[in-house]
């Protein structure tokens, strides 16, 4: 999570550089907007999905380690 902070930090210093003006169209929004606003964009919406993505898969992980855990407790049981 530190490198995607570290990334988009980078990014929108590096994109601050540029003032250029673009037309961004987007189903029914038109507007000029700075090229370093669309890359920090880019890159903050990259970030999010990238943790829900992270967020899933430990969660994921832990419902699977707990379901082995509790089938390693059944097994332990039974032999004794």
């Amino acid at each position: 999570m530190a490198l995607c902070l570290v990334v988009l930090l980078l990014a929108l210093i590096v994109g601050s550089q540029n003032t250029q003006l673009t037309d961004f169209n987007y189903l029914i929004a038109k507007a000029p907007i700075s090229v370093s606003a669309l890359l920090g964009g880019s890159v903050l919406v990259g970030a999010l999905i990238a943790s829900m993505f992270w967020a899933a898969y430990v969660i994921k992980l832990k419902f699977m380690l707990r379901s082995q855990n509790k089938q390693f407790v059944k097994s332990i049981n039974k032999k004794n």
